[in-house]
């Protein structure tokens, strides 16, 4: 039964994480912030996985979609959900963030002519209600705090938000024949933050919002590893690699995904401000949606 802690666990240092996101993304700027971060973590987690193992599991035949999931992935996906996170605060941006579930299922009959059930397409449409009334109305007129305050005009955080969950649903799309191989997940994970940090270290010298030194502190650059390390390595790499092999997938991911849910009393914790009735609505409509997609799988 452990492998449901290790889930949770999962969706906590997450929830945990987003709330160093919010402040650097809007002190750096969103993709200066991300440039950041994967550039550090294109560094790290080659050398942790090293110890790691398992690098003859990746077949050189899938290495190609492996680098593309990491650029679109990583470097738009992120930089996409990390803008919205300056605009948004962590609790819409992390209810936007499910939106990538509705959408890989949609993407999925695209690419690879895998077709919904009826009670996916219902997950979705949960989901999506969850969505609208976390952003519409889960604000309270007396909520006063810097992460719950609008950073620029809503619309464009909401857009940022959706773009960066389409990204991150055609990445997992890309991965899906490397993983139908049996590569290792975290080998696959290192191979594609080392692609979109390369990338995003290289291109991003050409545009100057994404430059992250001039206003970078120690306190900064140190927060921002340590969201790395948190957040990809153990959140992804150990915890939730774990708990996939040792226990059920579709449950494994679904308690995942429960981040919506979980970063509301951490917020309550921190800011001392209650969380609005309609924001906990919104944001179990949408963990129930995507619970509802990922348990319900699909015929081909």
């Amino acid at each position: 039964m452990y492998y449901e802690f290790l889930a949770l666990g999962t969706a906590f240092l997450w929830a945990v994480t987003s709330l160093i996101h919010v402040d650097l993304s809007r002190t750096l700027g969103g993709a200066a912030y991300n440039r950041l971060r994967l550039t550090i973590m294109a560094f790290v987690m080659p050398v942790v996985a090293v110890f790691w193992g398992g690098w003859d599991t990746v077949e050189s035949s899938g290495i190609l979609l492996v680098v593309l999931s990491g650029l679109i992935g990583f470097s738009l996906g992120d930089s996409a959900m990390l803008m919205s996170m300056q605009y948004l605060g962590p609790r819409r941006t992390q209810v936007i963030y499910a939106f990538n579930a509705p959408m890989t299922v949609v993407l999925g009959i695209f690419v690879l002519s895998e077709i919904p059930t009826y009670m996916q397409v219902i997950g979705i449409l949960i989901t999506f209600s969850g969505i609208y009334v976390a952003i519409a109305y889960g604000k309270r007129e007396d909520q006063k705090h810097a992460w719950e305050s609008d950073h620029g005009k809503v619309w464009i955080g909401v857009l940022w938000g959706v773009l960066g969950a389409l990204s991150q649903a055609v990445g997992v799309i890309l991965l899906k024949p490397a993983l139908n191989l049996g590569a290792d997940p975290f080998i696959v994970a290192t191979i594609r933050i080392m692609a979109a940090g390369f990338f995003i270290a290289c291109v991003g010298y050409f545009f100057p919002r994404t430059h992250w030194w001039p206003n970078i502190t120690w306190h900064g650059f140190m927060c921002t590893t340590v969201a790395g390390v948190v957040g990809i390595i153990i959140a992804v790499g150990f915890f939730l690699t774990y708990a996939i092999k040792l226990g059920n997938v579709g449950i494994a991911t679904v308690l995942s995904a429960t981040t919506p849910i979980i970063v509301l009393p951490i917020l309550w914790a921190v800011t001392k401000e209650r969380p609005s009735f309609w924001a906990w609505i919104g944001a179990t409509l949408a963990v129930a949606g995507v619970s509802v997609i990922i348990l319900n799988g699909v015929t081909s």
